[in-house]
């Protein structure tokens, strides 16, 4: 006899009803319980994709779905904001559908490390995700937007470090000319 993660309770068996009334049912929908964030931002969840931003969605944009199986586990935007920011910082969560969600993460590498995870969803039932623009689906477009990114933080951690360090006036840069008299 199998378990059904979310609640640990005995599922019915396959082969036939006469069993039914004997062995305990689970009720017609599991809902997961994640410890996480108590309070969330009410900007990150939205009921609706009428919301979303219009034109083009940031590159980290993410679809999320699941079975919607009567006999499966609801996930909703606050159970699931728990689960996805293990991967990273998320933007926004937009419900798409009963079995599907809009993820915005913010940045590309924490949407890469989402859609690559093998065991998404576990120990519930399993999420599938894809890439929202799909021309991430190919590798090369993929690494090279990466390594962007990570190029244009490293500017700008650069830029944020020079901008602290020429604040004081009494710091000579290093090859400068000084007069001595």
């Amino acid at each position: 006899m199998g378990y059904i993660f979310s609640s640990q309770t005995p599922r019915p068996h396959g082969v036939s009803n006469f069993f039914l009334p004997v062995v305990p049912q689970p009720s017609p929908r599991m809902h997961i319980c994640i410890q996480g964030a108590n309070v969330l931002d009410e900007e990150i969840l939205h009921k609706s994709m009428k919301s979303a931003p219009r034109g083009l969605l940031p590159l980290s944009s993410v679809r999320i779905s699941w079975s919607a199986s009567p006999h499966r586990t609801v996930f909703t935007l606050h159970n699931l904001y728990a689960y996805l920011t293990r991967f990273g910082p998320i933007e926004g969560i937009y419900q798409r559908a009963p079995n599907s969600v809009l993820v915005i993460f913010c940045d590309l590498t924490s949407a890469s490390a989402c859609v690559k995870c093998p065991s998404l969803g576990m120990p519930w039932d399993r999420l599938v995700a894809v890439w929202w623009e799909p021309r991430l689906q190919n590798v090369g477009y993929l690494s090279r937007h990466i390594r962007e990114e990570h190029h244009n933080n490293h500017l700008a951690e650069m830029t944020e470090a020079a901008a602290q360090g020429g604040a004081s006036t009494d710091q000579v840069p290093v090859g400068a000319v000084t007069a001595t008299g």
